[in-house]
């Protein structure tokens, strides 16, 4: 198969990788300019996509805000296996207040929220209502920028320096969503066009940058997950969304991010896109091949995935600037043993050797897997030190999955899981 990858920050090289390895003909391109050295030496790269649309069998928009491409592509190529979202998708995951607004209308439980462009508006609605809340930007803004207060006063002096060291350029635009005091979980699954497929999959990230997590926001120090067919959370909040996902053609992996109570579970937020790097997790338990199931779902006629069906655990492996962003450590060498243990983010081969690239310094992740959160957490340690990897200034979290195995006698007694 001829496969076309048309992705943003780089994300997708673990999965370009899996296919090419598999025997398909892959061509990769990369839009945002700091980053596009990754993967150099390990896929073929496409300058110019667009160049490649009539060659390919399967184009795979890998990020938000490629909806009116995918709108625009699946006019010209109808036939054509194309994997994506739409102008409304990218506008459900960048668009807060957007996307809050259709989860309500769906019956879809949220936080209580409040919509700004202004900080001293903010600061005025926080010392109104002296509650605790979690600061959220529009948009794909750093991820440092997201902020969960101790409460009030704290917020109110985290306003303050919002206010003097906001991105240069970017937009002032925010909500203050209402901290909800429970236990973090989200649910995913592939979307075919029609409805969702079988198994589901409840995920547990770690966004925090350091153990006891502490520390700023990241894209993601870790993840556990597990495929199940059966899922109160999927039930009670994911499947509220199908209807619309179908209205609005949504093909891809579709997830939302919630905080459960006995009782409720509190949406906070969608992903409608490949999670990052919860594909590379993914990939870990797949047991079909990646490029036939994704052109079945963007054909719409994938009506279930083969995976294993233990818990897997994901080590992100990283290295300075991460999680600020930053050229400066582009090319340090990567070093490893067993390079069959590592799925691959930030790195290229320079004259057969393994160095750093791209702009952030999110280097691998290694997973694990077994019978029992405590099994594949294990196993996924056991596997960073089998693997050798090495990268100067390395770091990674060692307690992935202790918050987790703490929640689990909740979750099961509440019947979430």
């Amino acid at each position: 198969m001829k496969i076309l990858i048309d992705d943003f920050l780089g994300e997708t090289l673990d999965l370009a990788l899996k296919m090419k390895q598999s025997g398909h003909r892959v061509r990769w391109h990369i839009r945002r300019k700091n980053d596009e050295d990754i993967g150099d030496g390990m896929v073929e790269k496409a300058a110019d996509p667009a160049k490649n649309y009539d060659w390919a069998d399967l184009i795979i928009l890998g990020d938000v805000g490629y909806g009116a491409l995918y709108e625009r592509l699946k006019k010209t190529y109808p036939q054509k296996a194309i994997l994506g979202g739409s102008r409304i998708a990218d506008q459900l995951e960048n668009d807060r207040a957007f996307g809050c607004r259709i989860m309500d209308t769906l019956g879809i439980a949220i936080p209580s929220y409040q919509e700004f462009k202004s900080f001293d508006e903010g600061s005025k609605y926080i010392k109104d209502n002296n509650k605790r809340y979690v600061f959220k930007p529009f948009g794909q803004l750093p991820r440092t920028l997201t902020y969960v207060s101790k409460g009030p006063e704290d917020m109110l002096r985290m306003m303050e320096y919002f206010k003097k060291e906001w991105p240069h350029g970017k937009a002032v635009h925010f909500i203050l969503q209402e901290f909800i005091d429970g236990i973090e979980i989200a649910v995913g699954a592939w979307f075919n066009g029609r409805n969702f497929i079988k198994p589901y999959m409840p995920n547990f990230e770690h966004k925090k940058m350091t153990n006891g997590d502490l520390g700023p926001n990241t894209g993601e120090m870790g993840c556990i997950i597990r495929y199940v067919d059966k899922s109160r959370l999927f039930e009670q909040v994911m499947a509220k969304m199908e209807a619309f996902l179908s209205m609005i053609e949504f093909t891809g992996y579709f997830d939302l991010n919630c905080i459960v109570t006995r009782k409720q579970a509190y949406v906070l937020e969608p992903t409608v896109r490949f999670g990052f790097p919860t594909i590379c997790i993914q990939d870990e338990v797949m047991n079909e091949d990646w490029a036939s199931f994704l052109r079945d779902l963007a054909l719409g006629t994938a009506e279930g995935v083969n995976v294993q069906r233990d818990w897997c655990t994901g080590v992100s492996i990283c290295c300075p600037p991460w999680p600020e962003e930053s050229r400066a450590y582009n090319g340090m060498p990567v070093m490893f043993r067993k390079e069959n243990l590592l799925h691959w983010s930030d790195v290229k081969i320079i004259n057969k050797e393994y160095c750093t690239a791209g702009n952030c310094g999110f280097i691998a992740i290694v997973c694990g897997t077994g019978p029992t959160v405590e099994a594949s957490t294990l196993n996924a340690y056991k596997r960073i030190e089998a693997s050798g990897i090495h990268i100067p200034n390395m770091f990674y979290r060692t307690d992935i999955g202790d918050r987790v195995i703490k929640s689990l006698k909740n979750l099961k007694e509440w019947g979430w899981l």
